[in-house]
């Protein structure tokens, strides 16, 4: 296999993984998250390392904010995991990390080689601080 086959190869695997939604039974949900932040996820399969650990160190930070929240430590019992999307769950967790979504946007366009002249626009609303 030639080096961009692989490299398309291992793009897919990425693009399978963050947009892959969890379990619809919480339950199961729960625990498939923590199988994915764990790494130890069969969706992780064909991942380079590389980006596995740019996405891996994003997810296991949005877990650990959401356990910050908890008070009790029962993060099953206070966030839905049920239907969550990776890909939204990566987001948030380099958002946080990075201080800004524009940041964290920036981010992904650098790690993801989006051509430079990609715009993204912002289509989710945030209420004003007024």
């Amino acid at each position: 296999m030639c080096a961009s086959a692989l490299q398309d190869a291992s793009t897919d695997a990425a693009v399978r993984l963050l947009h892959h939604r969890l379990l619809n039974n919480e339950a199961e949900a729960y625990i498939q998250w923590k199988l994915v932040v764990a790494g130890t996820d069969p969706l992780w399969n064909g991942v380079t390392p590389e980006f596995r650990g740019i996405v891996l160190g994003f997810l296991q930070h949005f877990d650990v904010c959401v356990k910050r929240v908890v008070v009790d430590g029962d993060a099953e019992s206070h966030f839905r995991f049920c239907g969550g999307s990776l890909g939204n769950f990566f987001f948030s967790g380099a958002r946080m990390f990075c201080g800004s979504l524009q940041s964290a946007v920036t981010l992904w366009k650098l790690i993801s080689n989006m051509p430079t002249l990609t715009e993204l626009d912002r289509i989710v609303g945030v209420p004003s601080s007024r």
